[in-house]
C-alpha cells in the first residue's frame, strides 16, 4: 500500500527529517561495530532465502566459535530447522 500524494504532501518534511535522523543513528551504530575489536558475522536476508542451511550453519559455527558443526547435535538442529518448506514471502 502506498500513501496518496495529498497525504504525502502533509508528512513529507517530517518523514525526510526522520530518515536523516535514522541514517545518522545507523551510521553511528555500524561505525561502532567496525571500530571495535569485536568478532562480527553478517547475515543477509537474501542469502538466508537462497541457501538457508549453509547460512544458518555458518552462523551457528560462528556463535559456537568452531570450524564445523557437521555431525554434531547443533548440525542436526540446523538441518531440522531448514527441513520444513520456508515461506515464499517474508
Amino acid at each position: 500500500m502506498s500513501i496518496v500524494d495529498t497525504d504525502w504532501a502533509k508528512v513529507a518534511s517530517i518523514f525526510m527529517e526522520f530518515v536523516q535522523q535514522e541514517i545518522t543513528v545507523w551510521k553511528d551504530f555500524h561505525q561502532f561495530w567496525i571500530r571495535e575489536n569485536i568478532p562480527i558475522h553478517i547475515v543477509r536476508y537474501e542469502d538466508i532465502m537462497q541457501n538457508p542451511e549453509t547460512v544458518l550453519k555458518k552462523a551457528v559455527e560462528f556463535i559456537l566459535d568452531v570450524d564445523d558443526i557437521s555431525g554434531t547435535k547443533a548440525g542436526q538442529y540446523v538441518k531440522l530447522a531448514v527441513e520444513d518448506s520456508r515461506p515464499v514471502n517474508y
